[in-house]
């Protein structure tokens, strides 16, 4: 079987996996959520199991290309971070939000969505111009975690919560959620697609993963 998560939820994906992988042949792999979306529909994606945004799940079901009911996982928010040996600032509203930005060296942000909904923020408060000459944009969190673990000084980095929170062992200093008023929560969700060719194995993945023992490792992942 193969199991494709977007990148927020392969952290504990892959520790679930780990924990049951004495009973299943399980493959794990990880794309932007969107990507995978648009494979299933597409007709290409080779997964037994998808976990992605749950209004994705929706549009999958309202489409037919999912088998049975799904289940959801949990949550992630938007979180900030500099490279470790840095202490990050205490980020509890605007004023030290704008104080920070202006401060850093370079803002680092991915063009996924949590990226592009922070970038809006920084832009709605008036910070469009520093952004300009110190933002530094990626594809993927993991691209831009590896850049400023690799010695980024002065820099600031906003992703999600649990590709932080994996990082922060692999050198960054992990600050905090972002206050609530700038965070945005992403519901996750994993469904056995219609394609599937181990739908019973597949639909009792399903069930681990969902499960008590199952959640455990997405929580200690970050999604809660």
């Amino acid at each position: 079987m193969k199991v494709l998560a977007a990148g927020s939820a392969i952290y504990g994906l892959r520790a679930a996996v780990a924990a049951a992988g004495a009973h299943h042949s399980i493959a794990v792999a990880t794309d932007h959520g969107h990507d995978i979306h648009r494979s299933v529909i597409e007709g290409r994606c080779d997964a037994d199991i998808v976990i992605i945004p749950s209004e994705m799940i929706d549009d999958l079901d309202m489409r037919g290309l999912i088998d049975g009911l799904w289940r959801r996982l949990g949550w992630t928010g938007i979180g900030y971070c500099v490279r470790s040996g840095e202490t990050p600032p205490v980020l509890d509203g605007e004023d030290s939000l704008r104080a920070a930005v202006i401060a850093a060296d370079k803002i680092l942000l991915t063009t996924a969505p949590t990226g592009e909904h922070m970038r809006g923020w920084l832009e709605e408060m008036g910070l469009a111009d520093a952004l300009s000459a110190k933002l530094l944009l990626y594809g993927r969190a993991t691209d831009m975690l590896a850049a400023l673990a690799q010695g980024m000084t002065g820099a600031l980095a906003f992703g999600p919560t649990s590709e932080l929170l994996a990082w922060s062992k692999k050198g960054i200093a992990y600050g905090g959620s972002m206050p609530r008023e700038f965070d945005v929560r992403v519901a996750y969700d994993a469904a056995v697609l219609t394609t599937s060719a181990h739908r019973d194995e597949a639909r009792e993945l399903l069930d681990y993963l969902a499960g008590p023992d199952g959640l455990r490792h997405f929580r200690d992942s970050g999604v809660e």
